[in-house]
């Protein structure tokens, strides 16, 4: 099969979301699909042509190259037979944005989102590409595909869902044999210290405040729990004795490995892979229920799904303290937990996820 795929940039190297699309290439690429790259800035992968478009008309470049393939759309929002909607609509996400500043800013952020004609641009865009009847969706999780039906003229007939998948020989509890002594040394913390993980390049939106409320709370209760922060920007509580400031973890594997819980407590996630790869490596974790991965989760099996958003924030924040002091003094749980995590990751891998594309995209041609 002949596919196109579209986004902004396409690097070998990179990770997160676009590094999702370089592995996804590699398995069509080793199940013999000829597949092409368009993006406006990238380094090539062996095998896979790649066309770069400086002058911003993606569709026409996809097409001329597609050739009569299937031209999938990885995030641009353009005119194209398949669209992966990696995040919410515009829209719907800017409205989950406003959770994370005070509500007395609410009717500003909005008043400046309507004069905006750049945004309001993208999202006119937007809406006239869910209108497009020969265009198909994949959404990345029911939260994702549930704010789309709200609000947009597309039926079941034109949308399905396709979770993330994960590559679990990757991200596996076998390197913490390799890693977990290195990475605690170079980040100071002691061996037998209770290690939680936050992972955020985007602290404000992920709810970080949440974790420095919770941890402050328990610190004096339980000196050894730790909160190790993964991301490129700093978060303001340098100098508490509970939180360790990692930076941006090139191998992220090695911070999995180091870890002995995950907390994402976010505002807003298509679908975390942190949550997927922390799974994967045979950790609890504790997510938001505003995260489309938290789907994926049983909570109190392989792992605990908690709000972040209502009228009663005093006992949200009372539901995340108890499930950190309880998962910090019961190791056992870990165990229990992370090893149940783990199966489900294995139903969630990367060949798995592969194979759900293959099938949507056969059926545009």
């Amino acid at each position: 099969m002949r596919i196109t795929i579209v986004l902004e940039h396409f690097s070998p190297i990179s990770g997160g979301a676009e590094g999702m699309a370089v592995s996804v290439v590699r398995g069509l690429l080793r199940r013999g699909h000829d597949v092409q790259i368009v993006a406006r800035t990238g380094k090539p992968l062996e095998g896979c042509p790649l066309h770069l478009v400086n002058h911003g008309n993606y569709a026409e470049t996809a097409t001329a190259v597609a050739g009569g393939g299937v031209v999938v759309d990885w995030g641009l929002r353009i005119p194209a037979d398949v669209h992966r909607l990696g995040g919410g609509p515009t829209r719907e996400f800017r409205e989950y944005n406003l959770l994370a500043t005070p509500p007395v800013f609410h009717w500003l952020k909005r008043l400046l989102d309507r004069l905006s004609s750049k945004m309001q641009k993208k999202i006119h865009h937007e809406e006239s590409l869910f209108r497009r009847p020969q265009d198909r969706f994949i959404a990345v999780s029911e939260f994702v595909a549930k704010q789309v039906r709200e609000n947009y003229p597309v039926g079941e007939d034109r949308m399905c869902v396709i979770h993330n998948g994960v590559d679990v020989g990757r991200f596996s509890p076998t390197n913490r044999e390799t890693w977990r002594t290195e990475m605690r040394q170079l980040w100071g913390v002691p061996e037998d210290a209770v290690l939680f993980m936050f992972v955020a390049h985007n602290p404000r939106l992920k709810n970080f405040k949440l974790l420095a409320r919770v941890f402050r709370r328990l610190h004096k209760e339980i000196p050894l729990a730790r909160l190790v922060v993964v991301g490129k920007h700093r978060v303001p509580c340098m100098g508490d004795p509970w939180l360790v400031h990692a930076g941006a973890v090139a191998v992220p594997e090695k911070a999995y490995a180091a870890a002995d819980v995950l907390l994402h407590p976010t505002f807003f996630d298509a679908c975390a892979n942190v949550v997927l790869e922390a799974m994967a490596s045979e950790l609890p974790v504790v997510s938001s229920d505003l995260n489309g991965s938290a789907e994926m989760i049983t909570s109190g099996h392989d792992g605990f799904v908690l709000p972040v958003h209502g009228a009663d924030s005093a006992r949200i924040e009372r539901e995340w303290t108890e499930r950190v002091r309880q998962l910090a003094m019961d190791s056992e749980l870990r165990t229990r937990i992370g090893a149940a995590a783990r199966k489900t990751a294995e139903s969630h891998t990367m060949a798995a996820y592969i194979d759900a594309l293959e099938a949507n995209f056969a059926r545009r041609r």
